[in-house]
């Protein structure tokens, strides 16, 4: 299987003729603008807070705070909750884009605070087929999100809904499905009675909630016809972006949404005025400037002269003394230095630079990867700067779908000094779950997992982000690859991985998603290192342990048999018949039943451990228990073989 991604492929270029590209501009090319994520030294739980929050698909509660402060309920919303409160119901969710319908599902399946949303993938990247209905569990809260689906991932999926909905139905779950615009005309007959159409709520309520959480009032009624006609044009993206500015001015509410909006409409057309005038080198400076903004002027001056190499840029410079220095050339760029660290004269300049590097030279994405990765291992380049050039450039990747750039730029990262490594980290974490474009990360996330030749610098990154992004929202994917990784040739890899999963399987529902994976049962050192017998018995909700489960027991008993073929797996029945359990000794006896060794080696097992905790009464009246239960399965063995003897 290669290794190679689909749909983007990093290749090589001619760098004889990217200097060429860098002078030439698109004046027409388009000007997406970009999101901001947080960027912080990442340190264990401070590292799985910060990947968490910088996970745009992370369903966790302080996102569904954020959105439940600002949610306005689009008309409707009452009996789109009637028909997904019932449990093992299933709800499709239809409207045109920008109609809130991600925020709408959210907030159906949210219906109480610490209430987990689970993010259901679409892309077969295990091998298996779309939308797995294994994967649910009882009680999910499932959310399938269609809307970026093509028509034939769209029309795989209807046909997959079927056993899913099914599931769903049986473990009395509730699924929300978020449907593409044109869905309506290619949905199936029998899936048409479950959809409703979202449709957008009024913009200037949107904008309203919005702008209370910043202690900004607006009256409906004193927003002009004008102004109120721009702010219904925008999605509801486009209301948070435009809050995002309004916050930043100052004056009146209403003279602050207009400079808010002028700043969102001046910012493509400002900067590709800007760039058309430049030539190479005042190009090569204004990328700089924009990745590194906040930055020192060694850092920039480094920066601009990575990316004229990486042009291959021929023109000989002016002698120093001749040339007019960076504080001048950068002030051409609208930038100011200020003790010596530089930045735009205003906010959005800089972010808006990147998104049009990325938008009007798409045939120099590699070499802005590879400009990217230079810089960060630049000496002068210190721990802030690399913050600051992960978020700016991961969002412009990810906005563009190149996610074999970010991926290259961990590769080069993972092995690097301790604040280049936890960067690839946090690369590699954003670019995981990113909304459109993630399952391609995803998938060679998998791949890696599988690789023998894995780079242990690489392996610790990889296993992290299973742990504390993929464990998150898309947990059956995190088991999957650390289940690989748990086996890896390396000894400090598999020791890593089976960490890992021992630490995510605390919780109760990993631990019943590790075991209905078919495979962890399978691997005797993986099963015996995970499932501990004090997780299985011990009460949850309702008071009742997990070997309670029939399902539950089984996948243990299964895990077990495959075990008995494992040297040592006595010593750890062992340690499972010393918690004195009559189901953990039941799940022992009935894996072992029908084979005479195996029971042998059981009841030997039994003995030594009498034999080393003798005084022990609790011990004692287990032995005796799990010895009555041997003989109650071994009949016609005889009792006193030599097997015994020897304990």
């Amino acid at each position: 299987m290669t290794d190679d991604l689909p749909g983007r492929t990093q290749g090589t270029m001619d760098f004889s003729s990217a200097s060429g590209m860098f002078s030439g501009i698109n004046q027409n090319s388009p000007n997406h603008g970009t999101q901001n994520y947080i960027t912080a030294a990442l340190d264990g739980e401070a590292l799985a807070s910060l990947l968490r929050r910088t996970a745009p698909q992370t369903v966790a509660a302080d996102g569904l705070s954020w959105l439940r402060a600002r949610f306005v309920r689009p008309t409707g919303f009452d009996a789109m909750l009637s028909r997904v409160r019932p449990e093992g119901s299933t709800l499709l969710l239809g409207g045109k884009s920008g109609a809130g319908k991600e925020a709408t599902a959210r907030m159906l399946l949210s219906r109480t605070e610490g209430e987990p949303i689970r993010l259901i993938s679409v892309q077969p990247e295990d091998g298996g087929s779309l939308i797995e209905p294994d994967a649910v569990l009882s009680g999910d809260n499932l959310l399938l999100h269609l809307s970026e689906a093509d028509e034939k991932t769209f029309d795989a999926c209807c046909r997959r809904l079927v056993g899913l909905r099914a599931e769903v139905a049986v473990k009395r779950a509730r699924l929300v499905v978020v449907l593409p615009p044109w869905a309506e005309r290619r949905l199936p007959p029998d899936l048409r009675p479950l959809c409703t159409e979202v449709v957008a709520p009024d913009r200037i309520a949107v904008l309203r909630s919005h702008l209370e959480t910043h202690d900004l009032d607006l009256r409906a009624d004193e927003v002009p016809a004008d102004l109120r006609g721009q702010i219904e044009e925008l999605g509801m993206d486009g209301v948070a972006e435009l809050v995002h500015h309004a916050v930043a001015t100052a004056g009146g509410i209403i003279e602050r949404l207009r400079t808010a909006l002028a700043v969102i409409h001046e910012q493509a057309s400002a900067v590709t005025r800007m760039m058309s005038d430049l030539d190479t080198r005042a190009r090569a400076l204004s990328a700089a400037l924009a990745l590194l903004e906040g930055g020192s002027v060694d850092v920039v001056a480094a920066a601009e002269r990575e990316l004229l190499e990486q042009v291959e840029y021929t023109e000989e410079p002016a002698p120093q003394l001749q040339d007019v220095g960076l504080t001048i050339r950068a002030s051409r760029l609208q930038a100011v230095v200020e003790q010596r660290r530089v930045r735009f004269d205003n906010t959005w300049r800089g972010q808006a630079v990147l998104a049009h590097l990325w938008d009007a030279y798409p045939q120099m994405h590699a070499v802005f990867a590879s400009w990217v990765s230079a810089v960060g291992l630049d000496r002068t380049t210190d721990d802030a700067d690399l913050e600051r050039i992960t978020e700016r450039f991961v969002s412009q990747a990810m906005r563009a779908g190149y996610v074999d750039d970010v991926l290259s730029v961990v590769v080069n990262w993972a092995d690097k000094r301790k604040p280049l490594r936890e960067q690839a980290l946090a690369l590699l974490g954003r670019a995981a779950v990113d909304d459109r474009f993630g399952y391609l990360a995803r998938r060679r996330v998998y791949f890696w997992s599988r690789d023998p030749a894995l780079s242990p610098a690489l392996a610790e990154a990889v296993v992290a982000v299973c742990e504390r992004v993929l464990g998150v929202d898309f947990p059956n994917q995190a088991i999957v690859r650390l289940r690989y990784l748990a086996e890896h040739p390396d000894a400090a890899t598999a020791a890593l991985a089976t960490a890992a999963l021992v630490r995510l399987t605390e919780d109760r529902q990993m631990l019943r998603r590790f075991l209905a994976d078919g495979e962890s049962t399978t691997r005797p050192a993986v099963f015996r290192a995970v499932v501990r017998p004090e997780r299985l018995v011990s009460a949850g909700p309702g008071g009742k342990s997990l070997l309670a489960n029939s399902a539950v027991r089984a996948q243990v008993v299964a895990g077990w048999r495959a075990a008995l073929a494992d040297e040592g797996w006595a010593d750890t029945a062992m340690t499972w018949m010393a918690t004195g359990s009559p189901a953990v000794m039941d799940v022992l006896v009935t894996a072992c039943a029908g084979a005479w060794g195996p029971l042998a080696d059981l009841f030997a097992a039994n003995r030594r451990l009498l034999r080393l905790s003798p005084e022990d009464e609790r011990v004692r009246r287990a032995a005796i228990d799990m010895e009555r239960r041997i003989q109650l399965v071994r009949d016609p063995l005889a009792v006193g073989t030599k097997e015994e003897q020897r304990c």
